[in-house]
């Protein structure tokens, strides 16, 4: 997904309420994304929309928001692409805040975590999303409940099950109900390292009967416009999708762990995290991934829990002449997952999908005050290589983006 993005980004708050608005224009090169389209540059736009209100008290917040977005392609103009998303979160906390320090930021390896220092919180978050994206059009609906215990300033405790369903309008073979537990613990041994312990299991029930091809016609699109024409003609009229095991759910469990360092030293900061992910399961209910464009989520795809992986991260933020900050921070994974490699056609090319993912990506940012309100210029640019012996995830890519944030 080789593709050259230019940004600019606005942000609007007022009070509890904010207002986001963005809009980005890129062009994009031999784009495997795209599948078995034609790899043509293309140009592609995307507006969004963020609407958001929370209020709340001492010890509890309610947030809800909107988010909307829009995104526009001209070599592709079959495949515009649409989200709208609703989201209503509560955050309820119990127990004593720690006077000295309010909140400290933190990465488990997994993802950035905030430690509040309170004895327990427990969090919950709902959510509904409608996609509109020609064949893959589909409606999302979620709920999460979050328990978390603080033990100081660098432990905590957390549990987390989420319910997730899909219902896909054009697809109904692929339609499926997801419900997934994680624990996780993350230990202070010495002044800035952390120990990192989690595991996961998961079950993913496809709402159909048993099936090994399932095919269906997708009638009035012929070859596409311009010059995103399909690769195969027919490739338009019908698409083909596989059931990997015998049965179409799959329960699964992982297990993982690793450890994170972190160093400061005058107006620098540094961190490092090394973490092991394992699947004793070993195997998945997979669909063959078929062109599904910008923007598709690869959980249509594959099983959340699908796959095992050594996962390496680790990042630098620093304060520059003319209060600029400097944030550069990689990660490089393994991943070996429990389901063969495809072809852009859907044949089998080899029996294990195996990624190998590099990232690295570099933001300078600079806050101004303009009277009353700040104002927040960001640069950043960003470079990602995914090889993968399965061709649809076999991409790289690399990104430049302008952003502008307002507070009023």
């Amino acid at each position: 997904m080789k593709h050259l993005t230019l940004a600019l980004f606005l942000c609007a708050t007022t009070g509890f309420a904010q207002i986001d608005v963005g809009a980005s224009i890129f062009t994009q090169y031999d784009a495997n994304v795209l599948g078995n389209y034609e790899k043509s540059p293309d140009l592609v736009g995307l507006v969004s929309l963020h609407l958001g209100k929370d209020f709340g008290g001492d010890s509890w917040t309610v947030a809800s928001s909107y988010t909307g977005s829009y995104t526009a392609f001209r070599t592709y103009a079959d495949h515009d692409f649409q989200l709208h998303t609703l989201n209503l979160s509560s955050l309820f906390t119990f127990g004593k805040k720690d006077d000295e320090e309010d909140e400290e930021e933190s990465r488990d390896g997994l993802a950035d975590t905030t430690f509040h220092l309170l004895m327990v919180s427990l969090k919950g978050l709902g959510r509904f999303d409608k996609t509109t994206f020609n064949l893959y059009d589909h409606y999302l609906g979620s709920g999460t409940v979050e328990l978390r215990y603080a033990v100081g300033a660098k432990s905590a405790l957390r549990g987390i099950y989420a319910v997730i369903y899909k219902n896909f309008t054009n697809v109904p073979e692929v339609n499926n109900l997801e419900n997934n537990v994680v624990l996780q613990g993350m230990f202070g041994i010495g002044g800035s390292t952390q120990l990192l312990v989690d595991a996961g299991a998961g079950y993913k029930a496809y709402l159909t009967t048993t099936y090994d091809t399932t095919k269906f016609k997708q009638p009035g699109k012929g070859r596409g416009k311009g010059k995103g024409g399909f690769m195969n003609p027919q490739a338009a009229q019908e698409r083909i999708f596989i059931a990997a095991v015998e049965s179409p759910s799959v329960s699964q469990v992982v297990f993982g762990g690793g450890i994170a360092q972190f160093w400061r030293h005058g107006s620098y900061s540094f961190f490092a995290a090394y973490h092991r992910r394992t699947n004793p399961v070993n195997k998945a209910r997979y669909i063959s991934q078929q062109p599904s464009g910008f923007g598709a989520d690869e959980d249509i795809y594959d099983d959340r829990y699908m796959y095992q992986s050594h996962e390496f991260s680790g990042g630098v933020h620093m304060k520059l002449a003319w209060d600029i900050s400097a944030d550069i921070g990689g990660e490089h994974v393994i991943k070996t997952y429990a389901r063969p490699a495809l072809s852009l056609d859907g044949s089998e090319i080899a029996p294990q999908r195996k990624d190998v993912r590099s990232t690295l990506e570099i933001v300078l940012s600079r806050d101004i005050n303009v009277g009353s309100s700040s104002m927040t210029i960001g640069l950043g640019s960003s470079y990602v290589r995914n090889w993968s012996n399965d061709e649809y995830n076999n991409y790289n890519g690399y990104a430049i983006s302008l952003s502008i944030d307002f507070s009023l």
